[in-house]
């Protein structure tokens, strides 16, 4: 895992494709670890496409708690080019409007 440390977005790529091959568990894991890489490194653009990624997996899943606060932290990360994550925003203050517990 040392090595998708210092590569976070071959790590998120990993990431997409466990969750896509139904390896949630590792999947989520891994989505944590590029959130931690991407607040080291400051990469916002990263850091609101795991977190928007990893939240609505969690919508997904049941754990709603835990996907509010990864969603509404999307929608606190600030960029110089905030349409690099116009699609991330947008998606989620869509799974925001979703009942959630």
């Amino acid at each position: 895992m040392t090595d998708e440390l210092s590569h976070p977005e071959q790590a998120f790529d990993k990431a997409l494709q466990l969750l896509d091959e139904d390896q949630g568990e590792k999947g989520e894991a891994l989505l944590e670890m590029v959130i931690s890489a991407s607040r080291a490194a400051d990469d916002r653009v990263l850091l609101a496409r795991a977190l928007c990624v990893l939240g609505e997996w969690l919508h997904e899943k049941g754990r709603d708690t835990d996907a509010r606060s990864r969603l509404l932290e999307v929608l606190e990360v600030e960029v110089a080019e905030p349409d690099l994550i116009a699609y991330e925003r947008k998606r989620a203050r869509k799974l925001l409007h979703h009942p959630m517990a």
